[in-house]
């Protein structure tokens, strides 16, 4: 186990349904939207979701709230893991 530094926001997801999400981040950068999404190109924060246990991306219109900072208790595996894919 390791602590990591993480953030906490309310995201919206694609059903307009509005959840406090719990990520560490690992990059931001620029992709398409998925085709529910109108629009094209859009800033995502791409993350490790410590509830769904899986890297996941945010669009950052999503995110509802100010996200801040959280400190965590992980398992040191997820890095390598998760990230090899």
């Amino acid at each position: 186990m390791a602590m990591e530094n993480a953030l906490r926001f309310l995201y919206k997801n694609y059903r307009s349904e509005v959840y406090s999400r719990r990520v560490i981040p690992i990059t931001v950068g620029v992709k398409d939207l998925p085709k529910w999404y109108p629009g094209g190109p859009t800033l995502f924060l791409t993350g490790y979701d410590l509830d769904k246990r899986a890297v996941r991306d945010f669009c950052f219109f999503n995110i509802q709230s100010r996200p801040y900072p959280i400190r965590v208790l992980v398992e040191e595996e997820w890095h390598h893991e998760e990230l090899a894919h």
